[in-house]
């Protein structure tokens, strides 16, 4: 009778354990699918963020910011005296302190590590949920003073760099942040400092034109 107990008490923690996490996991989906979906349907995305990387070893963290803009496959990054530009096809990243522009052609893989990604596709950061990952909906916290969707993703290959990406959602669907935590102890947050719909800008914004730039150095890859 006491291992029947045992099994029944086994059986139904399981049970319960299984069906939670069901329901964070279709939560999150729904949350994850609406904030990507409020992106994707304005014309051109602009969003300024901060970019910063916390080592285990030092005290001091490393902080860039940045901004991209973004059309569909189309986008235009800046970070870190680095600007990339992409017209869906071809991807130019000009380094204005040496007047130097590497050209190569567009790579999307899911092969390539998440902050590769992202200097590939901006966007990428609103699709995590269709890459190898499981998540999950881990609570309602504060962040940067606003009440805000936890949401976890872990990585269902083990051999990642990192073990677990965090995101911070508010109840409009506008996505705050992003933390990746690496094996290492390395600590990477991306924050949202501001997010603009349907700003005017141009088409050619998206592409760099050599011809504008007397005596750059070009390094074609393609």
């Amino acid at each position: 009778m006491e291992i029947l107990k045992k099994t029944l008490t086994f059986l139904f923690i399981a049970t319960f354990t299984l069906t939670t996490f069901a329901q964070d996991e279709a939560e999150a989906l729904d949350i994850l699918k609406k904030t990507r979906n409020k992106v994707e349907t304005k014309k051109i995305v602009e969003i300024s963020f901060s970019y910063v990387i916390s080592y285990a070893e030092t005290e001091k963290p490393e902080k860039y910011e940045g901004t991209f803009l973004a059309k569909g496959k189309k986008f235009k990054l800046e970070i870190d005296n680095t600007i990339t530009y992409c017209n869906g096809k071809t991807r130019w990243v000009y380094l204005p302190e040496s007047n130097e522009v590497n050209i190569s052609n567009v790579e999307a893989s899911e092969e390539m590590e998440l902050e590769e990604q992202f200097m590939n596709d901006p966007l990428s950061i609103f699709r995590l949920y269709e890459m190898d990952f499981k998540y999950r909906m881990t609570g309602n916290v504060d962040y940067e003073g606003k009440n805000v969707w936890q949401i976890d993703f872990m990585p269902n290959d083990k051999n990642k760099p990192y073990f677990k990406v965090r995101s911070w959602i508010k109840d409009d669907y506008e996505l705050m942040g992003i933390r990746y935590f690496q094996k290492d102890a390395t600590i990477i947050t991306m924050n949202i400092l501001d997010n603009k719909a349907d700003s005017k800008h141009k088409e050619s914004e998206f592409e760099f034109n050599v011809a504008d730039y007397p005596d750059i150095e070009i390094i074609d890859l393609r």
